[in-house]
C-alpha cells in the first residue's frame, strides 16, 4: 500500500515523499548488551527506536539496608541496538517514591512497558508498600513524562503485603493486554497468574488462569506463530543465578503445559524477559537475563545477558547458547 501510494504521488508536482522509516533504518542484528545501570526491566520498540528501562542502583540502594535510598528507574534509547543514550529518569526517586521503595521497604522493581491500542504507553512497577503490589504509570511517548494513574485491581492476591511479586506486561498479536504476576503466600512465591487487562492496560478484568509452579518468579510472556510461551526464574532467588523454566499454551488463558527447562544456568544470571523486536530483515525474540552479583545487596555493577532465541521444529524455543558473542539466528547478518 505504501509503495503504491509513493508511485502514484511521483507523477505529481513537488518532490516525492521520503521513504518510510520503519523497515529501512532498522538494524540488521542485535548488539551486545550495554553496561548500563538498568536492571530487571524491559525493552520496547517504537518504530526505529528501541527503549530500555531498568531499576537503578548506583546511587547506593541496598536491599534491606536501612539508610540507603532508592535510585529510581532509568531510561535509555538506541537506534542500532548497540549504542544506548541515557534518557533520564522515567521514575524519579522523589520523597514519595522513597517512602514506597527505600528500606525498610523491600524496594521497587521490574519496570515493564507496553503500548495500549490507544497509542498510550504503560509502565507497571512492582512495589511492596501496599497490598496492590504494583504502581501503574502512563505516557504519550516512551520518552515520558510518566504520570501515575490509579493502582490496579487484579483477581488474585492483594490481601496482604507482600501478596504479589514479579510481573510482566504483554500485548498479544490481537492487541489484547495481559499481566503475568507472581502470587506470594506466607512470604514465598507460590504460583504465577496470567490475567487479561483492560484496553488501557492499567487494571485487570478478572479473566485469569493460575499456573501452580511453586517457588518461581520473574515471569515473561511472549508469542510466536500463534503459540504463547511463559518463561520464569526457577527457582525464585533474589540476586541469584537460577534456571529458566518454560511453559506453552494455545492462549494466555491456557491450557498451559510445562515444557523442559529452557536453561539450567540462564547464562549465568536470572531470566528477566523475552522481548519481541523487529529488525530490518526479520523478527527476533530476545532472551534477557540479569547477571546478578550473587547476594550483593547493591547491584550497581551487575550486567545483563541477551541473545536472540532460535526455535526447534516443534515450535519450542531452543536453549540459549550463552556464548560470547551472542549467536545470530540463521539468516541474520552481523
Amino acid at each position: 500500500m505504501v509503495a503504491g501510494l509513493a508511485l502514484l504521488l511521483s507523477g505529481c508536482a513537488g518532490p516525492p515523499p521520503p521513504p518510510p522509516l520503519f523497515g529501512q533504518a532498522l538494524p540488521t542484528a542485535v548488539g551486545p548488551p550495554p553496561a548500563v545501570d538498568a536492571h530487571d526491566g524491559s525493552i520496547v520498540q517504537d518504530g526505529a527506536t528501541f527503549w530500555m528501562y531498568g531499576t537503578s542502583y548506583q546511587c547506593g540502594f541496598a536491599l534491606g539496608r536501612a539508610g540507603t535510598k532508592w535510585c529510581g528507574i532509568l531510561a535509555f534509547s538506541s537506534t542500532n541496538l548497540v549504542d544506548w543514550s541515557p534518557r533520564g529518569q522515567a521514575v524519579a526517586p522523589t520523597p514519595l517514591w522513597q517512602q514506597r521503595c527505600a528500606p525498610p521497604r523491600f524496594g521497587c522493581f521490574r519496570p515493564h512497558v507496553a503500548r495500549a491500542a490507544s497509542g498510550q504507553w504503560v509502565m507497571w512497577v512492582n512495589t511492596y508498600d501496599s497490598a496492590a503490589g504494583y504502581r501503574v504509570l502512563v505516557a504519550g511517548s516512551p520518552a515520558g513524562p510518566w504520570l501515575e494513574t490509579a493502582q490496579p485491581t487484579l483477581a488474585l492476591g492483594g490481601r496482604a503485603v507482600p501478596g504479589r511479586g514479579d510481573h510482566d506486561l504483554f500485548v498479544d498479536s490481537a492487541g489484547r493486554g495481559w499481566l503475568a504476576y507472581t502470587l506470594i503466600e506466607k512470604g514465598l512465591p507460590a504460583a504465577i497468574a496470567v490475567e487479561r487487562l483492560n484496553p488501557e492496560l492499567t487494571s485487570g478484568t478478572g479473566a485469569f488462569v493460575t499456573l501452580p509452579l511453586g517457588v518461581v518468579e520473574a515471569p515473561s510472556l511472549f508469542e510466536r506463530d500463534g503459540r504463547f510461551f511463559l518463561v520464569y526464574s526457577d527457582p525464585a532467588c533474589p540476586y541469584c543465578p537460577a534456571g529458566t523454566g518454560l511453559a506453552s499454551a494455545p492462549s494466555p488463558l491456557g491450557p498451559w503445559t510445562v515444557a523442559p527447562t529452557l536453561s539450567t544456568t540462564s547464562c549465568g544470571g536470572q531470566p528477566a524477559e523475552v522481548a519481541k523486536l523487529r529488525l530490518a530483515d526479520e523478527t527476533v525474540w530476545l532472551y534477557m537475563a540479569d547477571r546478578w552479583e550473587k547476594g550483593n545487596p547493591n547491584q550497581g555493577r551487575a550486567r545483563t545477558w541477551w541473545e536472540p532465541l532460535a526455535f526447534g521444529a516443534n515450535g519450542l524455543p531452543l536453549p540459549p547458547r550463552c556464548v560470547t558473542p551472542a549467536p545470530s539466528l540463521p539468516g541474520t547478518r552481523r
